[in-house]
């Protein structure tokens, strides 16, 4: 599963910036599950048990893009020389992703059920896969394999009803 964060990086001469939706990581389910229950029971990144292998890449992520970008999230043509020093970094996943998740009435709940895969085949012989998981809906079309639309359970559900 890809997901997106968002993270504060501090540097050594005290500046900071905030970075929007610039990291990517892809995650098992499990540790989707572990992020997000951690970050609802108001815990950080640092302190949510078992995702260090994630957090060790998002560090080099913010590493190597920090070398690319200027100060105010531009990017540069070349990568600075001598990479300014970074004393602190602090990941959170974007907000409507969690107002999202805690839209739902039952939120925990809703994180621990399976996820349900559904194909639909046409009479030309392509098909339509209909993946859920976590109250998003992803539709993959056979004839449009680099295309995947993705949307929220109740938004699908009301243009299928």
């Amino acid at each position: 599963m890809d997901i997106s964060f968002n993270y504060r990086v501090t540097f050594k001469d005290g500046t900071s910036a905030y970075r929007k939706d610039r990291l990517f990581a892809v995650v098992t389910n499990d540790e989707y599950r572990l992020i997000v229950k951690g970050l609802v029971a108001g815990h950080t990144f640092y302190e949510i048990p078992g995702i260090d292998d994630i957090i060790a890449r998002l560090d080099q992520q913010v590493a190597y893009l920090e070398r690319h970008l200027s100060i105010n999230g531009i990017f540069r043509d070349e990568p600075l020389r001598k990479p300014r020093i970074i004393a602190a970094i602090e990941y959170s996943l974007p907000e409507h992703h969690l107002k999202k998740l805690l839209a739902y009435r039952d939120h925990m709940d809703l994180l621990d059920l399976p996820e349900e895969e559904m194909t639909i085949y046409r009479a030309d012989g392509s098909y339509v896969t209909i993946k859920s998981l976590f109250g998003e809906v992803w539709l993959t079309d056979s004839r449009q394999s680099t295309s995947t639309h993705k949307m929220s359970s109740d938004r699908f559900l009301s243009r299928v009803i």
